[in-house]
């Protein structure tokens, strides 16, 4: 892309440079012209001054610089048009996998999902009527209720967001504690009584409603209760961060985030992640193909080689085994042998060869048994 950039700034300057050129030579070819026409107006020999115009206008040569400037610019166009061509492949479809096939309700439901979920639902109901899709679950509600609540939180309101997050502790905290959205919800409901209703408003909010909050947060409520001291000035006091930084935004995100896990989706747009990755990749997949074409090379269910994408795609336990050198996968998972180490789960079970006999660690001299090595996640 940085080279196509770079042929598009040349093509301009020589554009630039050209023009002027041939602005210049048709100028001089006009200025004689005009000159021979004056002379012959005042009395000159009419053929004695065509004849001299020729000679002028043959020493201008201005067919030559005319032509001089368009093959140049040619040139430096012919040079972007390749730079383009390297820079975005117009036939892709070589890239595609052949012989697997999408599963179209799959699919529908992740189109229909990503609408819902931008807050596009008009094209949403209209996706999903002329495709004719049932969703399996109503992925409109879903979605409505969490712009409806996104919303009221850029509108800086903070009660709807409030009243879901104590309506779904249980679901947001295992022990049914309140969570930490819950908390900074609470954080700013307090901060905004402060500000705009006076220290007693925010006093007597703090005394409904820290007191629940005390496990895990009264490090940040003694700031907050700190605040008190400063109800006029809090953008000058020691407390200033808190109010200077971005809550609301961290809000939005923290709730977008703990409402898709509630209802389980994820908090991205599976299939923005999968156009996203899909661009990044495509260039390195094009070589790819065009050297496995070339080498006489099937495609089997993996790539040959790792694309990087960058640590944003990355969603898995990744982890080669130091004794097969293979990744490992979720059929082949890593596993903590008593020691410490982490070996994939077939290495084990070749070095216990199938059996309930111990067998030694090939990294230190501990005996280990298969069934006491646990399954690992990163």
């Amino acid at each position: 892309m940085e080279a196509a950039r770079e042929q598009a700034a040349k093509a301009t300057k020589r554009q630039k440079t050209s023009a002027n050129a041939v602005r210049e030579a048709l100028e001089g070819l006009e200025k004689a012209v005009e000159g021979a026409k004056r002379d012959v107006v005042a009395g000159e020999n009419v053929e004695e001054r065509v004849s001299q115009l020729a000679k002028e206008v043959q020493a201008l040569a201005t067919d030559e610089k005319v032509s001089a400037g368009q093959r140049e610019m040619q040139s430096a166009v012919a040079k972007l048009g390749k730079a383009l061509d390297k820079a975005f492949m117009s036939d892709i479809s070589k890239v595609c996998r052949k012989g697997k096939q999408f599963n179209k309700d799959t699919l529908q439901e992740v189109i229909a999902q990503h609408f819902f979920r931008e807050g596009r639902f008009e094209e949403g109901d209209v996706f999903v009527r002329e495709t004719g899709m049932v969703p399996e679950r109503s992925l409109k509600s879903e979605f409505e209720e969490m712009h409806g609540i996104i919303d009221s939180i850029e509108k800086k309101k903070v009660q709807p967001a409030l009243d879901w997050a104590v309506q779904h502790r249980e679901k947001l905290n295992p022990e049914g504690l309140p969570s930490e959205l819950e908390f900074k919800l609470v954080r700013l409901e307090y901060i905004r009584r402060l500000k705009h209703e006076g220290k007693m408003a925010a006093l007597r909010f703090a005394r409904e409603s820290f007191p629940q909050h005390g496990v895990g947060q009264m490090h940040e409520i003694s700031k907050l209760m700190g605040c008190l001291l400063y109800e006029d000035k809090l953008e000058a006091s020691p407390y200033k961060q808190i109010v200077l930084d971005d809550m609301w935004g961290d809000v939005r995100k923290c709730f977008l985030q703990e409402y898709c896990k509630t209802v389980g989706h994820s908090s991205v747009s599976p299939l923005r992640v999968v156009v996203n990755a899909g661009a990044l990749a495509l260039q390195a997949l094009l070589k790819l193909t065009t050297i496995m074409s070339t080498a006489g090379l099937s495609d089997g269910d993996e790539l040959p080689v790792e694309i990087p994408l960058g640590p944003q795609y990355v969603f898995h336990s990744i982890f080669t085994c130091p004794v097969s050198k293979e990744q490992c996968t979720a059929e082949n998972p890593p596993m903590r042998l008593q020691c410490g180490h982490v070996l994939c789960k077939q290495s084990i079970q070749k070095l216990a060869r199938g059996g309930a006999r111990p067998f030694k660690c090939p990294y230190c001299p501990t005996e280990c048994l298969e069934a006491k090595c646990q399954k690992i996640h990163f």
